[in-house]
């Protein structure tokens, strides 16, 4: 058995780590935060300020997930996943996502004026507007959870600053 000691590395379009699986219950999203913090640090050309922005969004989707479709202590899981690719004109890009699994995962929505019933609870849709903020783009969509069935997933992108 051999020791390989840790070394940081230029982050490279086509990068994409394993996906990591967490229980939807509300402890989980300091998990949530210390992992994508570790999957991060692997990479020399991520600030600390993107890498702060990354864990607040991951930390917003895993909670909005547990709080609008509710923990599941028995066994109900959320995964993240963590790309990085190219863009023309945009150079390298961080795609962070997390995917719920069960039937009442609800597509997130963001709080408009337009949106009846939302807009004067100013509390619904807050970590959509921070998402917002804080990322390129963003997007919610219907994904398959890994032998589960149909899930919701948000998605954010960051751009890695230029060295």
């Amino acid at each position: 058995m051999s020791i390989t000691p840790y070394s940081p590395q230029t982050a490279a379009p086509g990068w994409r780590w394993s996906p990591r699986v967490y229980p939807r219950v509300p402890t989980g999203a300091s998990r949530v935060r210390s992992e994508l913090r570790t999957d991060l640090e692997l990479l020399t050309d991520v600030t600390e300020d993107l890498v702060s922005d990354m864990v607040l969004c991951a930390s917003e989707m895993f909670s909005s997930a547990v709080e609008h479709v509710g923990p599941d202590p028995r066994g109900g899981r959320m995964l993240r996943t963590l790309t990085l690719y190219g863009v023309p004109d945009r150079g390298s890009v961080l795609c962070l996502s997390m995917v719920g699994e069960g039937a009442r995962s609800a597509v997130p929505q963001f709080p408009c004026e337009g949106l009846p019933g939302v807009w004067p609870d100013v509390s619904l849709g807050q970590g959509l507007v921070l998402i917002d903020r804080l990322s390129e783009r963003w997007g919610t969509r219907r994904a398959l959870f890994p032998d589960e069935g149909v899930g919701a997933a948000i998605w954010a992108e960051f751009t890695v600053p230029a060295q």
